[in-house]
């Protein structure tokens, strides 16, 4: 199964987006064994409604050889809520107290992982347990290295951050990248950000291009691949790439908030 095996993929799609979760995002995250996200905006209740999706995914990327980088790698504005941000440290923690280990990811986690992560006991990466327990289950993607997020700040002309506020600036780009195990990838880009609104409620849109359609879909796929692997890179020069712990610090320290509600 990949890609080219889902029925009606369609090159441009708007409407209400719980329609377009349930006809795109949810079947092409479901074959997918990496993802490369630029979000403007992150929320966990994205995780509620692509749970069925993300579960597919995690249970893909497990088959494989393990990656040399995360199979999920999101680039994202400071705009995080502190119940993600403590999920995310969670995660983060847990992560760092394995360095020098050989990185296992277990589907199936002990009791002292789910006490430490924020779990009931006998939780499993699948589609009613990632809905019930969305912040739980980003630590717990973070930890076992299915996720890393660095934040992207952009910079005034004299090289400094803009913070986030109503006199600064925001990382607003939205797009996607998925690939399957046969090397085939779909990219998306549009309005959508990664947040349950965006993908439950809002009105959206978006553009998509099959590695396999046509010579300028594969063209602009792998225009998209070099942006995100520039700015991943921090070889963008109009950006500042952090990752999310420190950029919580910088942005406490300055900005007129942090959360997604009320910026």
């Amino acid at each position: 199964m990949g890609f080219r095996d889902l029925p009606d993929l369609r090159r441009r799609y708007f409407g209400q987006a719980g329609e377009l979760a349930n006809t795109f995002y949810i079947p092409v995250l479901s074959q997918a064994v990496s993802y490369d996200r630029q979000a403007g905006y992150f929320d966990t209740s994205s995780l509620v409604i692509a749970a069925a999706g993300i579960a597919a995914f995690i249970r893909n990327v497990s088959q494989i050889t393990t990656p040399r980088q995360p199979p999920m790698r999101l680039i994202t504005g400071a705009t995080w809520s502190p119940a993600d941000v403590d999920a995310f440290r969670l995660g983060e923690t847990s992560l760092s107290n394995s360095i020098g280990q050989e990185l296992v990811r277990h589907l199936e986690p002990d009791e002292h992982e789910c006490v430490r992560l924020g779990l009931p006991f006998g939780w499993r990466p699948e589609k009613d347990q990632i809905a019930q327990h969305r912040l739980g289950a980003l630590a717990w993607m973070i930890a076992n290295g299915f996720l890393e997020v660095r934040v992207a700040l952009p910079l005034d002309p004299s090289g400094r951050p803009y913070l986030p506020g109503r006199q600064g600036a925001l990382f607003h780009p939205k797009s996607g990248i998925l690939a399957d195990a046969n090397a085939d990838r779909i990219s998306f880009q549009g309005s959508v950000n990664e947040t349950g609104a965006a993908w439950a409620r809002n009105r959206e849109k978006f553009d998509v291009r099959r590695s396999w359609f046509a010579d300028l879909d594969a063209e602009d796929i792998r225009g998209e691949i070099d942006e995100f692997d520039t700015i991943w890179g921090r070889q963008d020069p109009q950006l500042l790439i952090l990752p999310l712990p420190e950029a919580v610090r910088r942005s406490s320290s300055g900005a007129t908030c942090f959360a997604v509600s009320g910026c």
